[in-house]
């Protein structure tokens, strides 16, 4: 029981969530939440930093973060990472198709990459700690790469020249 002078009463409630998020035991409880929260804020960052000055080729900024910050080291047996490799990017095609299909249908970037930043957390949750990490983090590869190759962020009937 708390005394009335504990110290966890007299810190607010921001002071208590800064606490828990400084706290080694609330980061290693809940670092598949925690990663899969970074990367899916990551992802939508580049989205919205190479769609904001018009990169070209803008999705391998997003393939580097997915490389870079999504997975981690892995070593093992040649078999079992070609299926897990086969897994993961049938899994990615798939997953970069639907999303194709969901902005022919609906025309709305913003819900494609809304989408997109919610699946590569989702895969990020499963690659830390999990046994088939390696195809959560091809499935996340592979759906930038084959949803996101050449989108034209431009304006409906423009052309992408300046003077649109």
């Amino acid at each position: 029981m708390l005394s009335p002078t504990s110290s966890a009463l007299r810190r607010g409630r921001l002071g208590r969530l800064l606490y828990a998020f400084a706290s080694p035991y609330f980061r290693y409880r809940h670092a598949n939440m925690i990663h899969s929260v970074r990367v899916a804020l990551g992802m939508a960052m580049s989205f919205l930093v190479t769609s904001g000055i018009d990169l070209p080729h803008g999705v391998w900024a997003s393939v580097s973060l997915l490389v870079v910050v999504g997975g981690l080291q892995h070593y093992g047996n040649i078999r079992k990472k070609a299926a897990e490799r086969a897994i993961g990017t049938m899994l990615g095609a798939g997953f970069g198709l639907f999303l194709i299909l969901v902005q022919t249908i609906f025309g709305s970037l913003f819900l494609f990459f809304l989408l997109m930043s919610v699946i590569a957390g989702g895969c990020a949750y499963y690659v830390i700690g999990k046994a088939g990490y390696y195809v959560a983090l091809l499935t996340a590869i592979t759906m930038v790469i084959v949803s996101g190759g050449d989108l034209d962020v431009t304006a409906p009937g423009c052309d992408a020249r300046p003077t649109c």
